[in-house]
């Protein structure tokens, strides 16, 4: 379908897009990776596999490249993960983008796997508000690039797709707007990865406002 290049729905992931969880969960694996085999991993590779698949495919992954049990990384990982991801941070100019959105009657909605802690930080940061709705894990959605959750907030608030928007941080992000009928943004803040399929590419979060309609 012809995509608009003005919207006024925005669908925004969590980690990575939102919030630069990513050094956390970076850190988180590679201690629970040292812990088990004294190897070292780079916060950059273990990046470029997470951005690139999931960060479940990714220790997945690592664990049958080095000969680990998936259980075990799991284990340290989510454990570090828990003791320090409220110490996340919005990326700049993510609270300017949400409410100029919100301003100019846009709405913002959010998909996250994660829970509690996302709400937490929301809160933290005073964003909570910004938003219309909000999908978490417990939904029980199938995971990206599956288009469950975005076609259910399509259909409960009656949005326009044209006038639709996801913006993420990774391949299946992409596919998942795609596979939901609707424009994708892809946020490379670091220009680790590219994808040439999204239509919109931005590097900031306050370049989202150059496409609010």
């Amino acid at each position: 379908m012809a995509f608009n290049k003005k919207f006024s729905n925005f669908i925004w992931d969590f980690d990575g897009t939102l919030f630069d969880t990513y050094p956390i969960y970076d850190r988180a694996l590679q201690r629970a990776i040292f812990q088990l085999n004294q190897q070292k991993l780079s916060r950059d590779s273990i990046e470029l596999i997470v951005r690139t698949t999931s960060m479940h495919e990714g220790i997945a992954y690592l664990a049958t490249k080095l000969g680990l049990s998936e259980a075990k990384i799991q284990k340290i990982y989510e454990s570090w993960v828990s003791t320090n991801l409220l110490k996340a941070k919005p990326f700049p100019g993510a609270a300017i983008t949400l409410n100029q959105i919100k301003t100019q009657n846009g709405q913002n909605f959010l998909i996250t796997h994660n829970d509690n802690m996302a709400l937490q930080l929301l809160d933290k940061f005073d964003l909570s508000k910004m938003f219309t709705d909000f999908i978490f894990g417990n939904s029980g959605f199938k995971r990206k690039p599956n288009p469950e959750s975005l076609n259910y907030l399509l259909k409960k608030h009656q949005l326009s797709k044209k006038n639709t928007i996801y913006i993420g941080d990774r391949f299946l992000d992409v596919a998942a707007a795609h596979n939901a009928n609707i424009a994708s943004a892809f946020f490379a803040p670091n220009n680790l990865i590219a994808v040439s399929e999204a239509e919109i590419k931005i590097t900031t979060l306050n370049d989202l406002l150059n496409y609010l309609k």
